[in-house]
């Protein structure tokens, strides 16, 4: 999901900071990203949701509607929360799963693999049941960037259930079906104030759908660094 603001070709480096830094995140989206992709099944840019495409209606808390969209909002990732919302709808319809990349989402050198087999096992197991294949390894702001999932069981022979999680914080990188992406706009309808990284958390601990993990989970994706507004990154080992 890269932001469309950065189609327009504005070349870093650009005295608007906010539109230069779009238009590197398209830039890695295209030459990195979409081609690691390519050997997981078809991928393409979805030009996410930008302030100009929805209207915020007067009031605290404020109101947003987009399309036939309708939500009460307290937190300033709109955008980000319609673009999500957006491609559940997609899901539905299509009536598959679906792979959702945020575009500063990694997937490092030799971590192909273990993503590829748990994409296949999550697509064709015999499961209807709403779920989520989390696939977001580590993140930068973690103490140790990785992310640790212990309480979980053998789901065949690539895949994890997962029965608790401390950490499912991150929305750059995950698959949901088509009965898990319906059971997140439900959340989003009855908890619209939740920012993004909120909801399949969310969504796990009210029971409402399932999430797996890769068997080898700590080889998935993390964060490209590069884009990274803290103060401080470390990688996985």
């Amino acid at each position: 999901m890269a932001n469309p603001t950065a189609a327009a070709g504005i070349d870093p480096p650009c005295t608007d900071y906010r539109h230069s830094k779009f238009v590197r995140r398209r830039r890695y989206v295209q030459d990195v990203l979409l081609p690691q992709m390519a050997g997981l099944g078809d991928a393409a840019i979805f030009d996410a949701v930008t302030d100009a495409d929805f209207t915020i209606l007067p009031g605290t808390p404020a109101v947003v509607t987009y399309r036939d969209v309708r939500l009460t909002v307290d937190y300033g990732s709109t955008g980000n929360l319609l673009s999500h919302l957006m491609l559940w709808r997609e899901c539905v319809a299509a009536g598959r799963p679906l792979l959702i990349l945020e575009d500063d989402a990694e997937l490092p050198a030799g971590h192909e693999v273990a993503v590829a087999v748990a994409l296949d096992a999550f697509g064709s197991t015999v499961y209807d049941g709403p779920a989520v294949l989390h696939l977001l390894s580590a993140v930068p702001w973690h103490p140790t960037a990785r992310k640790e999932f212990p309480d979980g069981e053998p789901f065949g022979l690539h895949l994890i259930r997962l029965r608790s999680a401390g950490d499912l914080s991150g929305t750059a990188a995950y698959a949901v079906n088509p009965a898990g992406a319906a059971a997140l706009l439900g959340e989003a309808e009855r908890l619209p104030t939740l920012p993004t990284d909120g909801f399949i958390d969310r969504a796990f601990r009210a029971c409402v759908l399932d999430v797996f993990v890769p068997a080898d989970y700590r080889r998935g994706f993390t964060l490209y660094e590069h884009f990274a507004d803290w103060q401080h990154t470390h990688r996985p080992a």
